[in-house]
């Protein structure tokens, strides 16, 4: 699912790691996931359930950045996606789902973005991936109202 990139390149400082939630159900694609964000620094979580991701960011301490992969989950990533901007509570947290390009026009019309949520449609490069993530949590970690 994600292009090989060298675990050198992008890599975050042992101390600075932040959690990354992943939410794909197949189990090729969770590895290949979890193996590229750990490579570039981050703790992963995996789950399959759109829902149970949900909930686990409703819970302290919370992930700090939600991936959901839409090729399988369509209907209920893209639910749980939305969630996100309609929660008051979850409103500032960093969600990318990720979806292949023949599903653009139904990303267009159903899926709520914003600052804060992203669409990215396959295929990409890796690097992209890396920096559509840290550029999410890098806002997501600005005091609201901040520039």
């Amino acid at each position: 699912m994600v292009p090989q990139e060298t675990p050198e390149q992008g890599k975050r400082p042992s101390a600075d790691r932040p959690s990354l939630m992943i939410v794909e159900v197949a189990g090729s694609s969770q590895d290949s996931l979890r193996n590229f964000f750990s490579d570039q620094g981050f703790r992963t979580l995996v789950t399959q359930d759109p829902q149970r991701a949900l909930m686990r960011f409703k819970t302290h301490p919370r992930p700090d950045f939600l991936l959901l992969s839409a090729q399988v989950l369509q209907e209920a990533a893209l639910e749980a996606f939305n969630a996100f901007s309609r929660d008051p509570y979850l409103a500032r947290v960093p969600v990318l789902i990720i979806g292949s390009a023949k599903q653009q026009e139904f990303f267009a019309t159903e899926a709520r973005t914003d600052d804060f949520r992203k669409v990215l449609l396959m295929p990409f490069k890796a690097s992209t991936l890396r920096n559509v993530v840290n550029e999410l949590i890098a806002l997501a970690q600005k005091k609201p109202g901040a520039t």
